[in-house]
């Protein structure tokens, strides 16, 4: 049964109630609370289910693991490179090669990206099976199931670890943090992408925001907060800031929306389809593309070294 939870980053109790919801893309009885910390302000789910009930909650059709296999458009593929690319451009800038662990891989498509570069060996771990499955058989790379506090990697075995929308999904962020402080040499690098509740879709969204997807996502984070947890957990902050635009997040959000109005399902399915059409791609990409200079996007990218 779910537990109380006192706050990860500063471990205080009291909290105030933000609102409460259910899982939005599995039909279940279950209902969720996002709740904010009072004293340092950290909002997150509580009480917070087990990673044996959230588990079912991964399944392969889950929005979060879109994979290259598996998309039809090649339009859109070519977009999902791009994306790849601009990843692997944040870590290449900043080293010339070494070890990485990219910590919830999913279908291993970035994994399989870095493998293919000269000096860079790459390891994946990942908690859901299907999921490790599904990139072993597909890229046949060196791929761990299980958790992160529990893989058994040595200290220092690490020159990169990646957290690309990971943080947010771990029962206990700071431990997770920590856990990626050791497996990192001295002056590690640490790639950490999450949701962060300064963004403009939140506000136009609210409780049906992606960053909002209970029981998935226990922890929301802000910029302060996030830098907080990454300073107490031995990292020195390099950068933070939107690497990605906002396009698919909206696209997200707006599925979210019209099924809270219950709004027919031919015209929700209709209506995402015109919105995510490549026509509306590119009129939108101005908007996007400020929204991220000014740092309203629904995801934050933070770089940071090991102290």
């Amino acid at each position: 049964m779910p537990e109380p939870v006192a706050c990860s980053l500063c471990g205080g109790s009291e909290r105030t109630t933000l609102f409460r919801t259910h899982d939005r893309l599995f039909a279940t009885p279950e209902r969720y609370q996002y709740v904010r910390c009072a004293r340092c302000g950290l909002v997150y789910l509580d009480p917070q289910p087990t990673w044996d009930e959230r588990a079912a909650r991964y399944a392969e059709s889950y929005r979060g693991y879109h994979r290259l296999e598996t998309e039809p458009s090649p339009l859109q593929r070519r977009s999902m490179n791009y994306g790849l690319w601009k990843r692997w451009r944040i870590i290449s800038k900043r080293r010339a090669g070494g070890r990485l662990l990219d910590v919830g891989c999913g279908g291993g498509d970035f994994l399989d990206w870095v493998c293919q570069q000269p000096h860079w060996s790459g390891y994946g771990m990942e908690r859901v099976a299907g999921m490790a499955r599904t990139a072993r058989d597909r890229y046949g790379r060196t791929i761990t199931l299980g958790d992160l506090l529990s893989a058994g990697f040595v200290s220092g075995a690490f020159d990169v670890v990646t957290l690309w929308t990971v943080l947010e999904h771990l029962p206990d962020p700071a431990q997770g943090l920590a856990e990626c402080a050791r497996l990192l040499r001295p002056n590690g690098l640490l790639i950490v992408r999450t949701v962060t509740e300064e963004s403009w879709g939140r506000r136009l969204f609210g409780p049906c925001w992606v960053g909002y997807d209970a029981p998935r996502i226990t922890v929301v984070f802000s910029r302060p907060t996030l830098r907080r947890l990454l300073a107490q957990s031995g990292f020195e902050v390099l950068d933070l800031g939107g690497s990605f635009h906002d396009f698919h997040p909206y696209l997200w959000s707006w599925r979210n929306t019209c099924a809270a109005i219950g709004c027919w399902p031919w015209l929700c399915a209709a209506s995402t389809r015109l919105l995510g059409s490549w026509p509306v791609r590119l009129v939108s990409f101005p908007f996007f593309a400020l929204q991220t200079t000014l740092g309203g996007n629904s995801f934050v990218t933070a770089i940071a070294r090991k102290r």
